[in-house]
This record gives structure tokens, sequence and C-alpha cells, in this order.
């Protein structure tokens, strides 16, 4: 039921955009709700995204996981992958599954990206993610749907898949 409900509102968010400068976003219910979850104008949202998708779901399914959620998601999307992974979510490196967060990191620094998976066939995944572009790049200024790879080499200059965060 829950996994289900991620990928509904995931897709229900798909063509939102950021204005100008990283300092809003063009829909006031959007922003509100983005602003809510912890954003603040000039942060990147990849990560906020992911906890607004969550947020909203389990606020519907089992309401008695959003202290937690709201307690473990960072800005940071490398950080949310490891918060989740010590508070005792289950997590896997490789192993997609619709209603997944799934963390990317930027080459091997600390910067990364996040998404919400949406289907999954083989090692190709299907996402909804904020804060993306038409290349699928970390930033960019869309919510947007993408199709990603588990498997991918190690990119210096890219994102290289960290894991995946699998709804309670």
């Amino acid at each position: 039921m829950i996994r289900q409900t991620i990928i509904q509102v995931a897709k229900s968010f798909v063509g939102q955009k950021e204005t100008a400068g990283n300092s809003g976003f063009v829909n006031a219910d959007f922003l509100t709700k983005m602003l809510k979850v912890g954003w603040q104008k000039g942060f990147a949202w990849c990560s906020f995204f992911a906890e607004l998708v969550w947020t909203e779901s389990y606020k519907t399914v089992d309401p008695s996981k959003l202290d937690d959620i709201a307690t473990i998601f960072s800005g940071s999307a490398v950080e949310t992958f490891s918060r989740f992974k010590k508070a005792g979510w289950k997590t896997s490196a490789n192993q997609p599954e619709p209603g997944d967060i799934v963390i990317w990191r930027h080459g091997d620094g600390w910067q990364g990206h996040a998404g919400i998976v949406t289907a999954v066939a083989g090692n190709v995944f299907q996402t909804v993610e904020g804060n993306t572009n038409a290349d699928g790049g970390r930033e960019g200024d869309t919510v947007a749907q993408k199709t990603r790879k588990v498997g991918e080499p190690f990119k210096a200059k890219g994102l290289n898949l960290v894991g995946f965060i699998k709804p309670a």
C-alpha cells in the first residue's frame, strides 16, 4: 500500500518548476509544502522533494512514521542515506523497488542527488526526481521522470549510485 501511494504522490508533482535563482516555486501550493519539509531559498531541493513525497504518502497510510521521516531526512541526499541506514531502515546498494528513495553521490564527494523509484525492469529503473533537468543532472529546475540504471561505471564528474532506501 505505501509503495503505490509513494508512486502516485511522486507522479502528481511531475512538472513542478522552481523560479529563477532557486528562489521558490511557480506553484504556491508546492512552495508551501516544500517549505514545510525544510527547504529554504537557495537550497538544492532533490532531497527535500523526496522527503515531501514520503511525508505526503505516510500521512495517509501510516502517520506513525512521520516523526521518523522528519527527523532522519537531511537536505543532503548522501547524508539522508547514511541517516536512514543508521536509524535501522532497510537499504540496498543495487536492488531498486518501486517506492524506494534512490540516492546518488556526485563523483566521490559529499554532494549527491535523490529521487523516487516508480518502476523497475531488470537493471533499469524509472524515477521521479526534483531539482533535475533534461540531461538528468542533479542541478535543474523541475520535477521530472527519468530512466536510470543500476551498475553504471564510476563517473568522476557525474552521479554514482549510493543505494536505495526502502519504505517501512
